[in-house]
């Protein structure tokens, strides 16, 4: 689904796509943030993140990170940044295959 505006509901994550599938049998939606660049998938993270509870970053390489929490709206939540790649999982009841299939996103 292309989302033009209000990714999530939030309206720091403009326009973006969302998709249902499923990972190692694990039903969840994806999303990806369309159209950012460096500085600005930067700040969106930065953002989204400041809008979860319990939220953990998990650091990668220098210009990768991941943060796991729990979305107020949709509950367990991971996202991943990747240059001016935004992309995130939500509505999962188990992470495994989750960094795999984030990372494919971001291709």
């Amino acid at each position: 689904r292309y989302l033009p505006q209000s990714l999530l509901g939030y309206d720091f994550l403009n326009k973006g796509i969302m998709a249902d599938t499923v990972v190692e049998g694990t039903s969840m939606q994806v999303f990806r943030l369309l159209g950012a660049t460096v500085k600005s998938a930067t700040e969106a993270f930065d953002r989204y993140r400041s809008q979860l509870a319990q939220e953990k970053i998990v650091p990668e390489a220098k210009d990768v990170a991941f943060v796991e929490g729990v979305d107020p709206l949709y509950g367990p939540v991971i996202v991943m940044r990747k240059g001016g790649c935004l992309a995130g999982a939500i509505k999962f009841s188990d992470k495994k295959g989750i960094r795999a299939l984030l990372e494919n996103v971001c291709r």
